[in-house]
Protein backbone atom coordinates (compact mmCIF):
# COMPACT_ATOMS: atom_id res chain seq x y z
CA UNK A 1 0.00 0.00 0.00
CA UNK A 2 2.68 2.25 1.09
CA UNK A 3 4.80 2.06 -2.33
CA UNK A 4 1.75 2.40 -4.55
CA UNK A 5 0.54 5.55 -2.73
CA UNK A 6 4.17 6.86 -2.65
CA UNK A 7 4.10 6.03 -6.97
CA UNK A 8 1.14 8.06 -6.99
CA UNK A 9 2.11 10.75 -5.40
CA UNK A 10 5.39 11.06 -8.09
CA UNK A 11 2.93 10.29 -10.65
CA UNK A 12 1.20 13.18 -9.35
CA UNK A 13 3.95 15.52 -8.79
CA UNK A 14 5.38 14.73 -11.78
CA UNK A 15 2.88 15.61 -14.23
CA UNK A 16 1.87 18.81 -12.48
CA UNK A 17 5.04 20.03 -13.46
CA UNK A 18 4.76 19.13 -17.17
CA UNK A 19 1.72 20.81 -16.68
CA UNK A 20 3.01 23.96 -15.65
CA UNK A 21 6.01 23.77 -17.99
CA UNK A 22 4.10 22.18 -21.28
CA UNK A 23 0.59 23.16 -20.45
CA UNK A 24 -2.18 20.70 -19.04
CA UNK A 25 -2.91 18.37 -22.19
CA UNK A 26 -2.14 15.24 -21.77
CA UNK A 27 0.40 16.05 -18.65
CA UNK A 28 -0.60 12.84 -16.68
CA UNK A 29 -0.49 10.69 -20.15
CA UNK A 30 2.98 11.79 -20.24
CA UNK A 31 3.80 11.35 -16.52
CA UNK A 32 2.99 7.68 -16.92
CA UNK A 33 4.80 7.31 -19.69
CA UNK A 34 7.88 8.44 -18.51
CA UNK A 35 7.34 6.37 -15.25
CA UNK A 36 6.41 3.11 -17.21
CA UNK A 37 10.26 3.41 -18.24
CA UNK A 38 11.56 4.00 -14.70
CA UNK A 39 12.91 0.71 -13.57
CA UNK A 40 16.37 -1.39 -12.48
CA UNK A 41 17.85 -0.82 -16.19
CA UNK A 42 16.48 3.05 -16.58
CA UNK A 43 16.55 4.79 -13.90
CA UNK A 44 13.86 8.36 -14.49
CA UNK A 45 16.35 10.76 -12.54
CA UNK A 46 14.35 14.21 -13.52
CA UNK A 47 13.64 16.61 -15.97
CA UNK A 48 15.24 18.90 -17.95
CA UNK A 49 14.62 21.62 -20.77
CA UNK A 50 11.40 23.16 -19.65
CA UNK A 51 10.23 19.54 -19.18
CA UNK A 52 10.57 18.84 -22.97
CA UNK A 53 13.88 16.27 -22.08
CA UNK A 54 13.88 13.04 -19.54
CA UNK A 55 17.25 12.24 -17.85
CA UNK A 56 17.52 7.99 -17.53
CA UNK A 57 20.83 6.72 -15.54
CA UNK A 58 20.72 3.39 -17.53
CA UNK A 59 22.49 0.63 -15.41
CA UNK A 60 23.29 -1.34 -17.75
CA UNK A 61 25.37 0.96 -19.65
CA UNK A 62 26.54 3.39 -16.92
CA UNK A 63 25.19 6.11 -19.27
CA UNK A 64 23.22 9.69 -18.34
CA UNK A 65 20.74 9.83 -21.47
CA UNK A 66 18.30 12.33 -22.21
CA UNK A 67 15.20 11.60 -24.04
CA UNK A 68 12.27 13.70 -25.85
CA UNK A 69 8.68 12.70 -24.88
CA UNK A 70 5.14 13.36 -25.68
CA UNK A 71 1.36 12.24 -25.20
CA UNK A 72 2.31 9.45 -27.62
CA UNK A 73 5.25 8.11 -25.50
CA UNK A 74 9.06 8.20 -24.73
CA UNK A 75 11.61 8.45 -27.78
CA UNK A 76 13.79 6.11 -26.82
CA UNK A 77 15.59 5.95 -30.22
CA UNK A 78 16.36 9.63 -29.48
CA UNK A 79 18.26 9.60 -26.85
CA UNK A 80 21.33 11.53 -26.68
CA UNK A 81 23.94 10.46 -24.20
CA UNK A 82 25.13 12.90 -21.69
CA UNK A 83 27.98 10.71 -20.58
CA UNK A 84 29.09 7.69 -19.05
CA UNK A 85 29.25 7.47 -15.93
CA UNK A 86 30.80 3.68 -14.19
CA UNK A 87 28.42 4.04 -10.97
CA UNK A 88 25.46 5.30 -9.59
CA UNK A 89 27.24 7.42 -7.54
CA UNK A 90 28.11 9.29 -10.41
CA UNK A 91 24.56 9.54 -11.78
CA UNK A 92 24.27 11.25 -8.13
CA UNK A 93 27.42 13.32 -8.85
CA UNK A 94 25.88 14.78 -12.18
CA UNK A 95 22.59 15.92 -10.54
CA UNK A 96 24.32 17.61 -7.60
CA UNK A 97 26.34 19.47 -10.73
CA UNK A 98 23.29 19.98 -12.61
CA UNK A 99 20.82 20.70 -10.18
CA UNK A 100 19.65 24.10 -11.07
CA UNK A 101 19.02 22.94 -14.76
CA UNK A 102 16.40 20.39 -13.90
CA UNK A 103 12.87 21.02 -13.65
CA UNK A 104 12.11 18.60 -11.31
CA UNK A 105 14.08 15.65 -9.92
CA UNK A 106 13.10 12.01 -9.16
CA UNK A 107 12.84 11.34 -5.37
CA UNK A 108 15.47 9.07 -5.48
CA UNK A 109 17.73 11.54 -6.53
CA UNK A 110 16.54 14.37 -4.19
CA UNK A 111 18.76 13.69 -1.30
CA UNK A 112 22.15 14.33 -2.76
CA UNK A 113 20.90 17.78 -3.16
Amino acid sequence: MYAESLSDDVESELAAVIARNRGDDGARTMARSLLERDSKTGLLVGLLDGAESAVYYDTLTWSVRTVGFDVNGVDGLGANLVGKRRHRRDAERFVRERAADFEWIHPRFRWVL
